[in-house]
């Protein structure tokens, strides 16, 4: 019983981590993209990175791969951008698995 409760319970954790500027909240995520700077392309790398990151572990083992290609990459930097508006406590990395999930929907994935 004590096994069924503990698994339970890890199966309910979130052990999704990221390394770099994704531990960074959304509220030092927007404080950088209030303005243009070196803080804010080093977070818009960041993203691309981990965009890429997901794009090659999501179609590693199909020929799937997240929409890609024909949309500009602001659109990306502008969906972090409006999350981290509406969520400042979370992380930034929050906001890319969000993004994420949301272009894994969209492509049926």
């Amino acid at each position: 019983m004590l096994l069924v409760a503990l698994a339970a319970s890890l199966v309910a954790q979130d052990f999704r981590s990221s390394v770099g500027l994704g531990g960074q909240t959304c509220a030092e995520w927007s404080s950088h993209h209030r303005r243009p700077g070196v803080d804010r392309r080093l977070d818009q790398q960041w993203l691309f990175g981990f965009l890429s990151g997901a794009n090659f572990a999501l179609s590693k083992d199909s020929e799937h791969k997240l929409l890609w290609g024909s949309v500009d990459p602001r659109n990306y930097v502008d969906f972090i951008d409006h999350y981290c508006a509406s969520h400042p406590s979370t992380l930034a990395q929050d906001a890319a698995f969000a993004l994420v999930k949301d272009l894994k929907e969209e492509g049926g994935l």
